[in-house]
């Protein structure tokens, strides 16, 4: 913020709370003021946010979107079935809570393939097809 009033940054900054619907709608009617007061420089950069914000926003609507292959459900189920067997029997106090490393690594695994493949899959670099059976066949292990 600079003496005269909020900074162009700060502006900025807002233009990612603002393409995602973060802010109410009189933060967003301030927000508007503010972007309409700005020089060009500074509203170009906004719009450039708000647009490359919505259009992340929309590929990861997409991704969501697309139907998980109808075994997925049953494998993860049976997946945390075998998990919970194995940890009441490896357990010695059952009250402590911590989760195997190893199930911790698998949950990691499938967030990086599938936080990555979203970039590919919007590139159209990779088909999901294959994707989506790496993070099953992490889940199945």
């Amino acid at each position: 913020m600079t003496a005269d009033g909020p900074s162009n940054e700060d502006l900025l900054e807002l233009a990612y709370l603002y393409a995602m619907d973060a802010v109410t709608e009189l933060e967003r009617a301030v927000i508007e003021q503010r972007r309409q007061r700005a020089d060009r420089a500074t509203a170009a950069a906004f719009d450039e946010i708000v647009t490359r914000v919505r259009v992340a926003l929309a590929m990861v609507v997409r991704f969501d979107s697309c139907p998980p292959p109808p075994e997925l459900e049953d494998r993860v189920l049976r997946a945390l079935d075998r998990h919970d067997t194995a940890q009441a029997t490896e357990r010695d106090d059952p009250s402590d809570g911590a989760a195997p490393l190893g199930w911790l690594c698998a949950i990691a695994s499938v967030l990086i393939i599938l936080s990555t493949s979203t970039y590919l899959i919007y590139d159209r670099a990779v088909d999901p097809g294959p994707i989506v059976a790496a993070a099953v066949a992490v889940l199945d292990r």
